[in-house]
Order: structure tokens, then C-alpha cells, then sequence
């Protein structure tokens, strides 16, 4: 699985943390747009890898949210810092170079 994949699987699981918390939370909306906006941009930045910046900052808002909305949930808070600052190191690390698979060619 490629490095790339695991900001898809962040994002998804933001969205799931934000329908945990329920809508009558701050960390609701706050999970949700961050969860679908990072599920997102991982996808596009697949394509196009300047929009890993994108998931940067994502990411690092994901890490300030629960200071600057005061979240009720310690639980969700460390889960936001915790997530934010993995999206981040992904979006931030260089993919690998591309090997083929397979047998070498023999040599001659």
C-alpha cells in the first residue's frame, strides 16, 4: 500500500469520529469537513502532488481545532492532534521511487 493511502484512510476516519461525536458537538462539523476534506485531497493529490500542501494544512488545522473551538471531548481532541500531526507526515514525505517487479533481466 502506498504511503499516499493512509491520508485517504484518515480523512475516512475523521468523518467517522465527527458521526461518533454527533451534530449537537463542536467536533461535529469540525470532523466532518476535515474528513471529507482530507479524504479528498489525498485522492487529487494522487494525481497531483502539489496539492499535498493542501493536507498540510489540513492537517495542522486539525491539530489546532480542538484549542481554538474548545472541544468538550478530551477523547476527540487527542484524536484530532494525534490524526493532524499523521496527515501531515504523510503529506510531507517524499514517495518512494518507483521500482519494477519481477525477475532482474539475466545478464549477459
Amino acid at each position: 500500500m502506498s504511503l499516499r493511502w493512509l491520508n485517504v484512510v484518515f480523512g475516512g476516519w475523521m468523518l467517522a469520529t465527527g458521526l461518533v461525536a454527533g451534530p449537537r458537538t463542536p467536533e461535529f462539523g469540525d470532523h466532518i469537513f476535515l474528513g471529507l476534506a482530507i479524504f479528498l485531497v489525498a485522492f487529487l493529490a494522487m494525481a497531483l502532488p502539489r496539492l499535498q500542501a493542501v493536507n498540510v494544512v489540513l492537517g495542522a488545522w486539525a491539530v489546532l481545532s480542538p484549542f481554538v473551538l474548545g472541544y468538550l471531548d478530551a477523547g476527540l481532541a487527542v484524536n484530532d492532534i494525534v490524526v493532524g500531526i499523521l496527515v501531515c507526515w504523510v503529506a510531507l514525505t517524499p514517495p518512494r521511487p518507483h521500482r519494477p517487479r519481477g525477475r532482474a533481466a539475466p545478464a549477459t
